[in-house]
């Protein structure tokens, strides 16, 4: 027999399949309003419940690709972030998919408020693929505001802050390298009569730029145009 694959968005998947709230954990992410939430932990008494049910009415919260998760129909081990039990089955020989996007404007300026909202879009990312918090906003209730999660969870999550934080740094003085190699090869193409003044201002509105991103995402000692470390 051949096997269907559907994908459904959010919004079709919330009206077809029913959630069950994790009774096991007051503080479970992936609640409804003011109800209780309804994600299940990998691991523990948890784990031990979801694999008990139909494999049918299981499903799987899995990272994806571009920071997006996904919600997969049956148990799933790879890339897992907790699961989902709905009250209706799904067919037989149906994969079904839900698509849970990052929310991402790829239009934005690269201006301070930008950067500041992409570094709480990665904190949001780290919570909740690491700690199963769907969202880091105050939604004024304890059972959404408050979490339980376990110890090796936050380990993980702090690790995966720190090498976001190495990995945006080693970015920054890469960016920073080549616009300053950018502007001395200006300065020496007005040196010799072949860069207009427009195209010095550019140089240098580019250079300055790229410290003050430099700056503000902590990178070592900024290179001057000279080549010399600034004491």
């Amino acid at each position: 027999m051949s096997e269907t694959f559907i994908e459904l968005t959010e919004d079709e998947f919330d009206d077809r399949y029913t959630l069950v709230p994790n009774h096991l954990d007051p503080h479970a992410s992936w609640a409804f309003g003011e109800g209780p939430g309804c994600l299940f932990n990998t691991y523990g008494l948890e784990l031990d419940f979801v694999t008990q049910q139909d494999p049918r009415k299981i499903w799987s919260l899995v990272d994806g690709d571009e920071g997006n998760q996904y919600v997969l129909s049956g148990f799933h081990v790879v890339n897992r972030i907790g699961y989902l039990l709905s009250k209706e089955v799904v067919p037989e020989s149906t994969n079904i998919e839900v698509l849970i996007p990052t929310e991402t404007d790829p239009d934005r300026e690269d201006s301070p408020d930008s950067e500041v909202d992409n570094r709480r879009e990665q904190f949001a990312r780290i919570a909740f693929n690491h700690l199963g918090i769907p969202t880091l906003e105050t939604r004024k209730s304890d059972s959404m505001d408050f979490h339980t999660v376990a110890v090796w969870a936050v380990a993980s999550a702090l690790e995966a802050a720190h090498e976001s934080g190495v990995q945006s740094a080693q970015d920054s003085e890469s960016e920073l390298l080549s616009t300053l190699e950018h502007v001395r090869a200006t300065l020496k193409l007005r040196h010799l009569d072949q860069a207009t003044d427009v195209e010095v201002e550019e140089a240098v509105r580019m250079s300055d730029e790229a410290i003050t991103r430099s700056k503000r995402n902590g990178c070592p000692d900024l290179i001057s145009i000279g080549g010399t470390r600034k004491p």
